[in-house]
């Protein structure tokens, strides 16, 4: 299939985009750019569109002689792809955003009432539909409604059920062959050459004029996620904007209940920059990441973000599911979820962004 063969060239690109040109004033924060390029954010977005091609291959083989094993094995699959999507969030960085990808690939909330106007209308579902569509209309958000949901005015008890109409079956695999596509276009936008002009600020045709330009890029995406998880993610929810009284629909991944691993996929992405793909401080003089810089001058800060890291994690892993009924009830658990996620933000708002001199950007809230 398409996606297999493309993701096998990702993968064998990730090892020429580790070649960047510069050989000159290679100091530590341009070998952590580097570092951080090389081994995070471009395995990041080959693995993204590997496990998205397979979801789209899976369905294809899956959808017509769908049955609850095939279904469940399907649902596995798209867990899969967000908690890699959410890992990537980590660095929204050069064209996610600059080419809109990430609108595409993961808008939400989902526009449902247009989703099932589509589904029961009479236009051809297939591709070319859904690439007409608005960006509520398609993406991981509506492929988790289709996939966990039995849908808005379907009359199905389950979504099995609603997935018996052949149209909302053909709108779904149009839905995620859509998404491979995007995902692969997106690692090879990395792989073809912007992983190269991230790694060597000032060069000709670079994404950077400067070595700062490029550590203020990678930590103002940290910085956005760690608001991003503490403000929209557990906060709003929570009712931190209209005086405490949960607003439950603005819970994220709700058909799945995938909305605290959600976070903690956020949390993964986020120590993958700080300490490398593994998640592990490294040895000293090892690969330089974000920790590395830290540690120059303020090591304990390094220390600090790792336990803030650790501790929000475990606590949003501790939250019982489903995550909506935890936020409706307002448990201690996710409380404290909010309050270590909080914590993570002002972390780096405050502590990181002093620690390396970083001019703090305004960060939009589009997508996901």
């Amino acid at each position: 299939m398409r996606h297999a063969a493309t993701t096998a060239a990702l993968l064998a690109a990730v090892t020429a985009a580790a070649c960047g040109s510069n050989t000159i004033d290679y100091g530590p924060r341009r070998a952590a750019l580097a570092a951080i390029g090389d081994q995070v954010i471009v395995p990041g977005y080959v693995e993204l569109a590997r496990v998205t091609g397979e979801l789209a291959v899976a369905a294809r083989a899956d959808l017509p002689a769908l049955d609850a094993a095939r279904l469940a094995a399907l649902q596995d699959r798209w867990r899969a792809v967000r908690a890699a999507w959410l890992r990537t969030q980590a660095h929204r960085i050069g064209p996610v955003r600059d080419d809109l990808f990430e609108s595409r690939i993961a808008q939400w909330p989902v526009d449902q009432l247009d989703v099932e106007a589509l589904v029961a209308g009479t236009a051809t579902v297939d591709r070319a539909l859904i690439d007409t569509q608005g960006a509520n209309r398609k993406g991981l958000a509506v492929a988790e409604y289709l996939l966990f949901s039995a849908g808005t005015g379907t009359g199905a008890a389950d979504p099995l059920a609603a997935l018996a109409d052949p149209r909302r079956r053909a709108y779904l695999q149009a839905v995620l062959d859509a998404i491979a596509d995007e995902t692969t276009a997106l690692a090879a936008a990395w792989t073809g050459g912007y992983a190269a002009r991230f790694a060597n600020p000032g060069e000709p045709d670079a994404a950077f004029a400067t070595v700062k330009e490029g550590i203020d890029a990678v930590v103002n995406a940290n910085v956005f996620l760690a608001e991003n998880v503490a403000d929209t993610k557990l906060g709003a929810p929570l009712g931190a904007m209209t005086g405490g009284i949960p607003q439950i629909e603005l819970v994220e991944s709700p058909w799945s209940d995938h909305g605290a691993d959600d976070v903690a996929a956020a949390y993964d992405g986020l120590r993958a920059i700080l300490d490398g793909p593994d998640g592990a401080p490294g040895p000293e003089g090892g690969d330089p990441f974000l920790a590395a810089l830290l540690e120059v001058s303020h090591p304990e800060i390094a220390d600090q973000l790792r336990a803030d890291l650790t501790g929000a994690r475990d606590a949003v892993v501790a939250v019982s599911h489903p995550l909506i009924d935890a936020v409706a009830a307002k448990t201690a658990a996710v409380d404290a979820a909010w309050t270590t996620a909080r914590t993570v933000k002002a972390t780096y708002k405050t502590e990181v962004v002093a620690a390396l001199g970083v001019t703090l950007s305004f960060n939009d809230n589009d997508g996901d």
